[in-house]
């Protein structure tokens, strides 16, 4: 995926020299209590949080969230793809003429605490949604959250997002948003919300 600019942000696909911010990122106690409530992914100790954080640094999908004003990493974002879901629709002509899989994406993303607030998030997720809903292969996105994560419920419901189901981890409830291109849109009637 190439960069994408808003009005403050760049997203840009993550390289080695985020590794110190994103170590820095997942050191917050209330990042670690708001995306790994058990504590059981994120290491505490700084050199294992290291290895950790490698995992996001080259995968299609995660993109540095940086601010454009001051050059400050303030978070990431997630936009990949789920082979794994099932889409229920045919294939898309993608470019070339090669038929593309229909894909569900995932959207996600975490920022600094000194970050909430801002509408960044908002901001990113919304460029990010429609950039993949303009893809041909795209057939629908999707985004998780905690009914404990007010704020991460209200970023996707501002960016156009509709509750889909509900959705646990490990037992703590959650809700399912969802969006579709242009012309698609569920095969079931709206679930309850939350």
């Amino acid at each position: 995926m190439t960069a994408i600019n808003t009005a403050r942000l760049e997203l840009r696909p993550m390289v080695e020299d985020d590794l110190d911010a994103l170590v820095e990122l997942d050191g917050f106690e209330a990042v670690r209590d708001a995306i790994d409530p058990f504590g059981e992914h994120i290491p505490r100790d700084p050199g294992a949080r290291r290895e950790y954080e490698r995992r996001f640094l080259h995968p299609a999908g995660y993109l540095a969230a940086i601010e454009r004003a001051t050059g400050r990493f303030v978070g990431w974002f997630q936009l990949a793809a789920d082979r794994n879901r099932p889409s229920g629709v045919a294939g898309a002509a993608g470019r070339g003429g090669a038929v593309l899989e229909p894909t569900a994406v995932e959207i996600g993303y975490r920022f600094r605490p000194d970050a909430w607030g801002q509408g960044f998030a908002s901001e990113g997720a919304a460029a990010l949604l429609a950039d993949a809903l303009s893809r041909p292969d795209v057939v629908r996105v999707y985004a998780h959250a905690l009914l404990s994560n007010g704020a991460s419920i209200a970023v996707m419901k501002k960016i156009g997002m509709a509750y889909a189901a509900p959705w646990s981890y490990r037992g703590l409830p959650g809700a399912e948003y969802e969006a579709w291109p242009a012309g698609a849109g569920p095969r079931s009637a709206p679930a309850k919300r939350p």
